[in-house]
């Protein structure tokens, strides 16, 4: 077992790295005169209650695709000027429905140009706090902004710079000297130092032109290797340009193509079921710059939409990347180098620290390209997409049951139709998608306003079992569009005054076998969240979820598998307040329950408390929280969000027994620079390892500092 001792000599350790940067402290917290930044604040904001929701479906402990909340930041410090936004600016938002964007059309050429926030509050579907969430991004002005020639652009634009270091402290299984197996091999190891480290760099003018570079190595990857050609393990960068005449968007590098509603393409992160119950159609951003650290999902080469007339425009794409992937040898005596014969996967961890795992770095080539033709009016959208994808060697995946209808080969064909129709208050969308074995899905949806502020939702899918896509991501139960059939509605409604209650019920069902569940299986998902603000400086919701699957049996010891249904509900109580205009608390409890009709019923509960504060004058912030947890077995765990650096996004799980705190910390030291740290450190009092393999850590505490530094200029 390592001692305390040890862990914090490696705490100080860790600081050293942050005295670096000490001489540009001392010299910038003598002459900082700013505030903290309030578009900084939208992001990592008072209670993360949005980005929680947004990612609440994900079940993944760290989020790395921060290009969407990103956007939010450039959109606040860039606002639309809203008496002449086009559709496009404002579905680039995302903070609006379609049926909110076609009302705000329909005002201006009634009524004429805005002149204050005020008159959005006769703009129908907008609610008071619809309007609060936008008014960050949008101001009102009787004058258009004349397009500025790209030199002046590239003279005014602005320059930032993040740079980012992360580490647990307690040594992991990985960095230790390996053991000698009983064949006389080696143990696997980690070849790399255990900081992890992320550098970017990033040019801007408003929303019209991007030039970015983003540098990450994971904790465990070596900067020296034979797979491993740049010395960097990741390294990503594009140029991107928009709205030079006839020509809507260009980018060259790396950037991520979404076409329709994400039954085949869409690299983007989507958000999944949450308690945004009425937002599950995807806004048409056919491509934009790929700027997180993000290393799978993304293509590289060159992108561009074109406007044809004032209705019709087209975006075409071609992209060639080295994809890490599982290839299979084919092992000839008298041939001393093994020929590649297949892909029994492609691999989407995107780490690269043992000997096997940089072995799968890069392995094949794939080549894409597609595009799409679109027209657009008020009222009605309608676009042809396609896309082509070939890859260096056959993807063969094992041939078992669930793998019967998998794709199989090297070249996918895939087109689709997509559509959308607005009416005063009702909003009609879907995509109809074909694989060129003849597999298809389709999805169809539905969005009503109603009277006395009432908003249904309701969605049709069907994908079917040999449906084949690569990278599609659309709205669904499973990761993947594919072997599924589903119905969802949404209902929100204002019950009274200060009240918001939103209800989903999604059924689905699977007619073939997928991994882990031999044979068709069906489930239905429901949430319900109630929430009272009654103050602007308090708040309290309730939320209840219930989710009912077939899964294999558990500890199954005939010859054949069968199903169980399993079932997994939550009830989650949060109460905010706002103590001061400086000081927020927050509290929450949370409640899970696990059956799967075998095993004794997994009981979960955790409990936290934070404290956000914000000194007015100084430039500091912090947040802070205590969290205590016990759950019967991993099924059982809870998800909470954190307060995070800038642009860093933690959704730990809690399981076990044991308690969780950190502290996150901003300073702007001066107008130029900001810096920011978060301590965290997690408690398992009955146990004497955490995790396993390569990332066990001998000890029953697991503790993590994470430093950040921004210049901007």
């Amino acid at each position: 077992m390592i001692s305390n001792k040890n862990a914090y000599d490696r705490l100080s350790t860790s600081f050293l790295y942050g005295l670096l940067i000490l001489p540009i402290v001392l010299f910038s917290i003598n002459s900082s005169k700013a505030q903290s930044s309030a578009t900084d604040s939208l992001i990592n904001s008072k209670d993360g209650t949005e980005i929680e929701e947004f990612l609440e479906d994900s079940e993944e402990e760290e989020f790395t695709d921060d290009t969407y909340f990103e956007n939010l930041v450039i959109l606040a410090n860039n606002r639309i000027n809203i008496n002449f936004a086009t559709r496009e600016d404002l579905e680039a938002l995302d903070l609006l429905s379609d049926l909110q964007i076609q009302n705000i059309l329909f005002y201006r050429e009634k009524f004429g140009e805005l002149k204050s926030p005020y008159e959005l509050l006769g703009i129908e579907t907008l609610t008071t706090e619809e309007i609060k969430r936008l008014l960050p991004y949008i101001k009102f002005s009787d004058t258009k902004d004349p397009p500025k020639p790209l030199k002046e652009q590239f003279k005014e634009g602005k320059h930032t710079i993040f740079l980012r270091y992360i580490q647990i402290l307690e040594e992991k299984k990985g960095f230790t000297p390996p053991d000698t197996n009983s064949d006389g091999s080696l143990t696997t190891r980690y070849l790399g130092i255990e900081p992890r480290l992320y550098a970017r760099y990033r040019f801007q003018y408003g929303t019209d032109l991007s030039i970015g570079i983003t540098a990450e190595q994971d904790a465990g990857e070596p900067f020296k290797h034979p797979n491993q050609k740049i010395g960097l393990d990741y390294l990503s960068g594009h140029f991107y340009l928009k709205d030079r005449g006839f020509l809507k968007k260009l980018v060259v590098g790396d950037y991520e193509v979404n076409l329709g509603q994400g039954l085949f393409l869409q690299q983007s992160y989507s958000g999944r079921k949450s308690s945004y119950v009425n937002d599950i159609k995807k806004k048409r951003i056919p491509f934009k710059p790929h700027t997180s650290a993000g290393e799978v999902v993304f293509s590289r080469g060159l992108a561009a939409e074109v406007e044809l007339t004032d209705h019709w425009s087209i975006v075409g794409f071609g992209s060639f990347r080295q994809l890490d992937a599982n290839v299979v040898f084919f092992e000839e005596e008298d041939i001393d180098t093994d020929i590649p014969l297949n892909v029994s996967s492609l691999q989407t961890s995107g780490y690269h620290r043992t000997e096997s795992e940089l072995a799968d770095k890069g392995s094949i080539d794939m080549w894409s390209g597609g595009g799409s033709v679109a027209y657009n009016s008020r009222k009605i959208r309608l676009a042809a997409n396609a896309a082509y994808f070939k890859t260096s060697l056959p993807l063969v995946k094992s041939d078992q049951p669930y793998n019967k209808f998998e794709f199989s080969g090297n070249k996918l064909f895939n087109t689709s139709l997509d559509y959308q129709y607005l009416n005063k208050n009702m909003s009609l969308f879907g995509e109809l998608a074909f694989s060129d074995n003849g597999g298809w899905g389709m999805l169809n949806g539905a969005n009503f306003n109603l009277p006395l502020d009432i908003k249904l939702t309701l969605a049709h899918r069907y994908y079917d079992k040999d449906f084949h896509t690569l990278y599609g991501n659309a709205f669904s139960e499973s990761t993947r569009p594919i072997n599924e059939h589903g119905l969802y509605v949404g209902l929100y409604f204002s019950p009274f005054k200060y009240a918001e209650w939103s209800n989903y019920v999604d059924i689905y069902q699977h007619k073939w076998l997928r991994f882990g569940i031999d044979g068709p299986s069906h489930g239905v998902d429901i949430l319900s969240k109630f929430e009272y603000q009654p103050k602007y400086w308090l708040k309290f919701y309730i939320r209840g979820r219930y989710e009912r699957k077939q899964e294999n049996a558990p500890d199954n010891a005939t010859a054949i598998d069968y199903l169980v249904s399993t079932t997994k509900s939550g009830l989650r109580f949060h109460f905010e307040y706002k103590a001061t205009s400086k000081l927020t608390l927050k509290s929450r409890v949370e409640f899970a329950w696990y059956n799967d009709g075998v095993n004794p019923l997994s009981k979960g509960i955790m409990a936290y408390q934070d404290v956000n504060y914000r000194c007015k004058k100084i430039p500091l912030s912090f947040s802070a929280r205590y969290a205590l947890f016990q759950t019967d077995s991993y099924d059982s765990r809870i998800y909470a969000y954190e307060n995070d650096l800038l642009y860093v996004f933690s959704i730990p799980a809690f399981s076990g027994r044991g308690s969780r705190y950190y502290l996150t910390a901003k300073v702007d030291l001066h107008r130029y620079i900001d810096f920011w740290v978060k301590w965290s450190q997690v408690i398992y009092p009955n146990a004497t390892s955490i995790s396993d393999g390569t990332e066990e850590i001998e000890n029953n505490v697991r503790s993590e500092i994470k430093l950040q530094v921004r210049f901007k200029f």
